[in-house]
């Protein structure tokens, strides 16, 4: 079954504000959601509602948070989020880095004490005109230093992206890990076993079975020491910096629901316009891109993706067909509504 944007939009802001979130930031966490349903991404779009439901219910998150300027600078500022639902702090703080990057040509804004903020590439997709724009966040710790087998960092997430002429944007959004956590829960949905080198269970070896690697929540980082350095580097930034809450003193999205999680965001952004070569970058990335494309393939790949052209592609196929969702996600979205006494289904 395919289920139409605006339709999937208007029932997730009604889920919302049933649960005492204002109109606009219910507005505004549904469209990010449902993007990342259109861009294919849809371990982090409307599969993530039940659990914010569940924690707004607990007072983990708050619905109308007194969002407050923490430190302010010529380069940005430092916002707590005060338990915001993850898409209200993450949208402030990118919204405030754009405003300084439009005067000073650089802005750099963190949101602390926010809660989970989805994936990123639907807040950097929508600032990245004529900018080159970088996100990030942390999360609870769940990947292990190479070499041991217990949780010491988050599954932390980068991600940027910039125009490129007439071509779909560049536009990279991944986590730290070998793989995110909700494709480890869409395995467990799916039926589909763990190969080597993902998760970690309990005795130190690989887990196959998702359910295990679940329990444990043990992942290993992407590239090793690379993958661990990098989410070193993320939580440093985000959170160091702000005075915000570390990977490991955070609370996981799905337990302690009536605790706020502590995530911690933060968005770089640059405007093209005020760097020497900012005008012609989206112009010089085109012909980069063709070469790149140009490039000898090994057998069997019919083309070469850069980042983000697969999404872009189903993005714009989605919003003219809809985007595919379970029967079971769907049941479980329409009991959702049916247990807040709303009327409308998806």
């Amino acid at each position: 079954m395919r289920i139409n944007a605006t339709k999937a939009r208007t029932f997730a802001a009604n889920i919302l504000q049933a649960l005492h979130v204002p109109r606009t930031d219910a507005l505004q966490t549904a469209r990010l959601l449902v993007r990342s349903d259109l861009r294919g991404v849809r371990t982090h779009g409307l599969k993530f509602l039940p659990v914010y439901v569940k924690r707004l219910q607990g007072a983990g998150t708050n619905p109308k948070p007194r969002i407050r300027t923490v430190s302010r600078g010529a380069w940005g500022a430092v916002l707590d989020g005060d338990a915001c639902l993850g898409q209200v702090g993450a949208s402030r703080a990118i919204e405030l880095a754009d405003k300084v990057a439009t005067r000073r040509g650089l802005g750099f804004a963190i949101c602390r004490n926010t809660s989970h903020v989805g994936a990123l590439a639907p807040y950097l997709l929508n600032c990245m005109q004529g900018r080159v724009v970088i996100g990030m966040t942390n999360t609870g710790a769940s990947i292990a230093a190479p070499g041991s087998n217990a949780c010491v960092i988050g599954n932390n997430c980068i991600g940027f992206a910039t125009p490129i002429r007439a071509a779909p944007p560049l536009c990279l959004d991944m986590t730290t890990s070998v793989e995110s956590w909700g494709k480890i829960r869409d395995r467990i949905d799916r039926g589909i076993k763990l190969p080597p080198g993902i998760a970690l269970a309990p005795d130190g070896s690989w887990a196959t079975d998702p359910t295990v690697a679940l329990a444990h929540t043990v992942v290993a980082p992407l590239g090793g020491g690379k993958g661990f350095g990098l989410a070193l580097l993320i939580d440093v930034l985000v959170a160091g910096l702000s005075g915000g809450a570390l990977s490991p003193n955070l609370n996981m999205l799905h337990e302690q629901l009536e605790s706020p999680e502590g995530t911690c965001c933060a968005f770089l952004v640059f405007n093209l316009k005020q760097f020497p070569g900012g005008r012609s970058l989206p112009y010089r990335l085109a012909k980069w891109r063709q070469t790149i494309k140009q490039a000898k393939r090994i057998p069997g790949t019919r083309e070469i993706l850069l980042p983000g052209e697969r999404s872009a592609a189903e993005e714009k196929r989605c919003l003219k067909q809809g985007f595919p969702i379970t029967p079971s996600l769907r049941s479980q979205l329409n009991s959702l509504a049916s247990s807040l006494n709303l009327n409308n289904r998806i």
